[in-house]
């Protein structure tokens, strides 16, 4: 497992370094200037200290300039869209100069951007291009991130009409596709076990969902997103990410192997990234760089503990932080690297967009099939633990020596079982039980007990509970109750016959049969009532000389009026 995470890592780490290298480069010259005043068009080409190639720092205060040399461009005329990434500023001029000194111009604000296919990108339009056309100029003003400039360029078409970025988007569409069957699961597993990281795991997926398609633009063709809104989008799910992330390894990891406090350590660092999430989403100009260097700050700053926390975990012997060490590793180092590259002076921003994608499907794939071993593992626990407890409760309706029902089971099933048909009982009691127990020890005193239970057990349509001690009683139904009552009786004294060896005479048992069959439904019928009477018939087979059955049927007392009374009143 080690071996496996640290070939993915370097992977990884080389995927995001090839990524690196093809950071925006272009054969024309591209230079950068910042100035504390915006400047004329006229005086652009005039203007000294540009910094070749182009550099930039966050300066939301200052107007950042990015020169573009278009002399050696081929087919510059038709030139139509200026592409960029999406990042808040007041306003973007264009200007371009042709050869004979012709100046044209446009200025737009945040809000004019259009969204476009593929890397969180945005369109502008441009001044007219032409053949003549010399250099392209583009102002930025209130720039709270220097990526508009670090990832501009001029295109003939708009991104989404190549058979390339058709593939690409193919891909987008393909993984939002496989995003869909975790949520399934996780819906699953939420209706089965009621855990609550399932429902973060749904929210993670979701919010990665929204992600994407608003990086990838793939809601265009549906319904079309002004600027502001897809960048509020794309933060918020972001955001909103790592808010799930935070809360989903804090109640998915077993808190058995978690370091102490570390739960409620992933809730507040949760509530830390939302409150970031919500003072980067909206475009506020008048806080300058402050709401993105918060936001980038504070969704790396959650890294660290999540690492130590995992790694911990994993140690320790949680089979869920290897899912997790595996899912999150590419997200990890995504977050670094922008966070890095936004915070770094002159460093372009990056963010790292094949590696978050790659990142995605395998924190999508690794904590999804976290969950569902997960879910095996908990219902495997609870199966046992259900097991246990049915075992427990049987245990408590049954007599410990015997097997057979105990009194309380019999208490708590009576009204069931006599709704059933179950309207005859016999009360038995071993005749002269204690002189064995006496003469013979008691080990041989429960042998005689288990086998009088077993050969009581032998009728299908009765139910046979020890009462305590040398008792026993059998619930019966069917209209030949009192014979195979008297038949199980006498069955006692050839079983323990047959089966104990050391016993000096006969054991037999005498029984109180009662047939209640005529009073069922009168509410003053309970076990009590019904036990009652047929212990003093028992008792009346123990006077008449033991080894019997008396057995009586049950009426209800019908008063007669006395005819001669009621005519004399």
């Amino acid at each position: 497992m080690y071996r496996i995470i640290g070939i993915l890592l370097a992977s990884l780490l080389a995927l995001c370094g090839v990524e690196a290298m093809a950071a925006p480069t272009s054969s024309q010259e591209r230079c950068s200037l910042t100035l504390d005043s915006a400047p004329a068009a006229s005086a652009l080409a005039s203007l000294a200290g540009w910094h070749c190639p182009a550099e930039f720092s966050v300066e939301p205060e200052r107007f950042q300039v990015l020169r573009i040399d278009l002399s050696s461009t081929p087919d510059r005329g038709s030139l139509k869209h200026a592409i960029s990434r999406k990042a808040d500023f007041s306003s973007l001029t264009f200007v371009t100069v042709d050869q004979a000194g012709a100046i044209r111009m446009t200025r737009s604000v945040f809000a004019d951007g259009q969204q476009a296919f593929l890397d969180r990108q945005f369109s502008l339009p441009v001044p007219v291009i032409t053949d003549q056309t010399q250099t392209f100029y583009a102002i930025m003003e209130g720039g709270t991130e220097t990526m508009p400039l670090d990832y501009l360029r001029l295109e003939h078409r708009l991104p989404g009409s190549s058979a390339e970025d058709r593939n690409v988007l193919l891909v987008f569409a393909l993984v939002i596709g496989v995003l869909l069957m975790p949520m399934l699961i996780d819906a699953g597993v939420y209706h089965v076990l009621r855990e609550r990281f399932s429902l973060f795991h749904i929210a993670m997926i979701g919010s990665t969902l929204v992600h994407l398609v608003t990086v990838s633009g793939l809601n265009i063709p549906l319904f079309a997103l002004d600027l502001p809104t897809s960048r509020m989008l794309g933060v918020a799910s972001f955001g909103g990410i790592l808010i799930a992330a935070n809360l989903f390894t804090g109640a998915f990891l077993e808190h058995e192997y978690l370091p102490r406090n570390a739960a409620k350590i992933f809730r507040l660092q949760a509530a830390l990234v939302a409150l970031a999430t919500l003072l980067h989403s909206p475009h506020l100009p008048a806080l300058g760089s402050l709401p993105a260097t918060v936001f980038y700050v504070a969704c790396f700053a959650t890294s660290p503990y999540f690492v130590w926390a995992t790694w911990q975990a994993w140690r320790k012997g949680s089979r869920s932080a290897r899912f997790l060490a595996i899912g999150f590793a590419p997200l990890v180092i995504v977050g670094l690297i922008r966070t890095v590259s936004h915070l770094v002076p002159g460093m372009p921003t990056y963010d790292a967009g094949a590696l978050f994608l790659l990142g995605v499907v395998l924190e999508v794939v690794a904590t999804t099939f976290g969950v569902a071993d997960r879910f095996l593992v908990l219902r495997h626990e609870r199966d046992k633990v259900k097991a246990e407890a049915e075992g427990l409760a049987q245990q408590a309706r049954h007599d410990p020596l015997t097997g057979v029902l105990n009194r309380r089971a019999m208490t708590d099933d009576f009204a069931g079982l006599v709704a059933k048909g179950y309207t005859s009982v016999a009360l038995l009691d071993l005749d002269r039980f204690k002189s064995i127990n006496d003469e013979f020890g008691h080990a041989m005193g429960d042998e005689v007990l288990k086998a009088s239970a077993q050969a009581l057990s032998g009728d299908a349509e009765a139910r046979v509970v020890r009462m305590g001690g040398e008792e026993f009683l059998l619930l019966l139904r069917g209209p030949d109750a009192r014979q195979r009552a008297e038949a199980r009786r006498r069955a006692i004294t050839a079983r323990i016959l047959a089966e104990i060896d050391g016993l000096d005479r006969p054991v037999t048992a005498s029984m109180g049969f009662l047939d209640f069959s005529a009073v069922i439904g009168e509410s003053e019928i309970d076990f009590a009532t019904i036990y009652s009477r047929a212990d003093q018939l028992l008792y009346s087979a123990k006077c008449d000389g033991r080894n019997r059955m008396v057995h009586e049927r049950l009426e209800l007392f019908q008063p007669q009026v006395d005819q001669r009374g009621a005519a004399a009143a």
